[in-house]
């Protein structure tokens, strides 16, 4: 193996450690229910949900501030990725301490929107920069492979720990610290990089392909779509009489990122034989899971096949809109379309989500999380169609058939 080979693959490897820590407040959502009904009773929940849903609004503002800081060269990606990661293990830290009052919910909820927003599109970047090919799709498939094994862990064990310490899902951030310190010594300064010593055309600075915006929007409602079922499990699980729910719902969690786990082992495959028609088919998927979780509530196990099957969409969408997206930027565009992409596309989908759904189900169908699942079913069940559509119509366009 080639020295440039060997140092792909340290920097493979803390790309997907990194991606272990893709979503870091999914240890956090099962302690949602013990927070509304046992440390905060006098807030409403949606303001629980939006406190610790700061994670999703902080990210886009920091994801775009370090994009424009990355293309105008005033830092690397490898700063921004190594001060997110240490960011967050300090969440974890803080968390030992700051954890009576809302309002220290949402000082962590920032602290770790600020990390994840720092390393979650740059390190997704870097694999755009420095792999091609089937390589890159390789790498891709297996970044959601990584993205949902630490998801399972973080919510089996945050959902334990909830029901033990409350915010015991925050300490769990302390785990980021011994990744933070490999990847300092694997990650190569941006300007360093293969892919930029390479450049036929150094310094060169080309615009961002409008069409990536396309994936943005889709990426934009699956995060919306998706965050229904995070903020309103522990909800469900208690309503529908489960014991335990804090503990029910870290393993639900867990089982929906076996979804995504399931399907990410065939990305590739289907991702070659579907390409963006992935896209309508992880809404669909939700469909179902809600559907499931609605009509099903008095039985936890059909509930947890409903949650796999809802978990499979993130084994879809968001990794084939990183292929597709990356098919239309270069190295000096990356890092502010996976900006767009991974980090204000789908914060703003999350900040939203129960802002939105809870106050617009609550306004039409009281307190149920069922009609609130079967709601949300439906409106993604809607987008799926649309987006169907308008792959078609992209298609025949490309093809020379509109003009």
């Amino acid at each position: 193996m080639s020295e440039m080979d060997k140092k792909k693959k340290l920097l493979m490897w803390s790309i997907l450690l990194i991606a272990l820590f893709q979503m870091p407040n999914i240890g956090i959502t099962p302690a949602i229910n013990r927070m509304y009904t046992e440390v905060f009773t006098d807030k409403p929940l949606s303001a629980i949900q939006t406190a610790v849903g700061l994670t999703s609004m902080t990210g886009p503002i920091v994801a775009l501030i370090w994009a424009f800081l990355i293309r105008k060269d005033v830092v690397t990606k490898r700063f921004v990725i190594l001060f997110g990661t240490f960011a967050l293990g300090l969440a974890g830290v803080l968390a030992l301490f700051l954890h009576g009052r809302l309002w220290h919910i949402g000082l962590l909820a920032v602290l770790l929107g600020c990390g994840a927003a720092s390393y979650v599109p740059n390190s997704t970047s870097l694999l755009v920069d420095n792999f091609e090919g089937e390589q890159r799709r390789k790498v891709a498939g297996r970044q959601v492979v990584f993205s949902s094994l630490g998801g399972i862990f973080f919510c089996i064990v945050g959902g334990i720990v909830a029901s033990r310490l409350w915010y015991g899902g925050y300490l769990l951030m302390m785990l980021m610290i011994p990744v933070a310190v490999y990847s300092l010594f694997v990650i190569p300064s941006y300007r360093d990089s293969a892919i930029s010593a390479s450049s036929s055309e150094p310094g060169k600075k080309s615009r961002l392909n409008p069409d990536t915006f396309y994936y943005d929007l889709w990426q934009f409602f699956q995060y919306f779509l998706y965050l229904v079922f995070a903020n309103n499990i522990s909800v469900h699980f208690a309503r529908s009489g489960i014991s335990n729910p804090s503990v029910a719902a870290g393993f639900a969690a867990a089982v929906a990122m076996v979804g995504s786990f399931g399907v990410s082992n065939v990305f590739k495959k289907l991702s070659l034989r579907l390409g963006d028609m992935m896209i309508p088919l992880a809404y669909v998927m939700i469909f179902i899971g809600y559907t499931i979780l609605n009509l099903f509530d008095h039985s936890l196990i059909m509930m947890f096949i409903g949650i796999c099957i809802t978990g499979t969409s993130m084994g879809l969408l968001p990794p084939q809109c990183v292929v597709s997206v990356s098919k239309r930027v270069d190295e000096s565009t990356s890092a502010i379309a996976m900006a767009i992409l991974m980090a204000v596309a789908a914060g703003l989908g999350g900040f939203l989500s129960p802002i939105i759904t809870t106050n617009v189900t609550m306004a039409l169908g009281g307190e149920s999380t069922n009609f609130r699942y079967q709601f949300m079913a439906f409106f993604s069940l809607a987008l799926a169609v649309i987006v169907f559509f308008l792959n078609k119509y992209r298609a025949k366009k490309q093809a020379g058939l509109y003009d």
